[in-house]
């Protein structure tokens, strides 16, 4: 008569890893146990447990031996075991660790530049919609004065930053930015070019106002153009104001007007003998310049004129009795 032993525990499954991490999931895998439990036992499936979960999440009945957990966190660290069922024992495994992975941030949200004067942009960013799974570290911003991206202008920022004011740029300038987020995994993808120009002003006074053949009832005007045009290339023109007092021109006065790029004037039908007070000034496309700016003592915060000539700026042009006189300098 054949006496069979009663069945055993089966053997514990064999090289139990987690594998193939992504941001999501991880894979469990194992080989077969070395012993089923006796002759008369055979496994009949295999039992995968997640953490301290009682129940499995997976169970498996042959080969291949390899399930997948989902709905994981990223960047967080896992643990499995895996038991042998005979039907009669279950024997498991030592628990095996696996760690989901961490990616760089998606691009920073709604980058935005505006110019807020003639010689600063103002940069604005929101945070990522998706961080990478992990905490984004900070912020990198770049900037091109067209819109290919220069590496080397990298800016970085904190986490908490979502806004910077670039300065001490020209007038009427171009300015284009990137931006992208990093974590520990690295740098993310950029966003952008986000792009606006500083200001245009009005432009500087035209300077080195000089009167040349100065005659009874006429003078000469030359000048030089301003040294600041505000940003544009072009003028308008050069409106000259000769007058017989020594106050800003008002509304009504009649101006030499000089088109662009003119630099040279004739006052006649003047007055023989008499004192005459120049003023002159530059107009681009925004607007008219302060008058010309030879001396500051008569500047006045209201109508912002600034003197060219006269008995308070110490120069003025005297029109010749009958026969041309030198040059005279307006600059005093």
């Amino acid at each position: 008569m054949e006496v069979k032993c009663p069945p055993g525990p089966p053997g514990v499954p064999q090289n139990v890893q987690v594998v193939n991490p992504s941001l999501y999931t991880l894979d469990v895998s194992w080989e077969a146990s070395e012993r089923t439990g006796g002759e008369s036992a055979t496994i009949s499936h295999y039992d995968v447990h997640f953490e301290e979960e009682e129940a499995p999440f997976s169970e498996v009945p042959a080969e291949p031996f390899l399930v997948t957990k989902d709905g994981l966190t990223p960047a967080t660290t896992y643990k499995f075991k895996v038991c042998a069922d005979n039907s009669y024992y279950v024997r498991c495994s030592d628990f095996a660790s696996g760690t989901t992975l961490v990616q760089a941030p998606d691009a920073p949200e709604n980058l935005a530049a505006l110019g807020v004067s003639p010689f600063d942009v103002d940069t604005t960013w929101e945070a990522p919609l998706f961080d990478g799974g992990a905490a984004i570290e900070g912020y990198y911003l770049y900037h091109s004065v067209d819109e290919t991206i220069d590496e080397s202008s990298q800016t970085a920022f904190d986490a908490s930053t979502f806004a910077n004011l670039w300065q001490g740029y020209g007038k009427y300038t171009y300015h284009c930015y990137w931006a992208s987020a990093y974590n520990s995994a690295g740098e993310g993808p950029r966003a952008g070019p986000a792009c606006d120009w500083t200001f245009k002003t009005v432009p500087s006074p035209p300077v080195a106002l000089t009167a040349t053949d100065i005659a009874s009832t006429s003078f000469h005007l030359i000048y030089e153009e301003p040294l600041d045009f505000g940003g544009v290339s072009e003028l308008i023109k050069y409106d000259l104001f000769v007058l017989t007092e020594n106050v800003a021109p008002g509304a009504d006065a009649v101006p030499i007007t000089v088109p662009y790029p003119g630099l040279a004037a004739d006052a006649t039908g003047l007055t023989r003998a008499t004192d005459y007070f120049v003023w002159a000034r530059a107009t681009n496309e925004v607007g008219d310049s302060l008058w010309a700016d030879l001396n500051d003592d008569t500047s006045d915060d209201n109508d912002r004129r600034e003197c060219l000539t006269g008995v308070n700026c110490g120069s003025k042009i005297t029109t010749g009795p009958t026969v041309p006189s030198a040059p005279q300098n307006l600059d005093g």
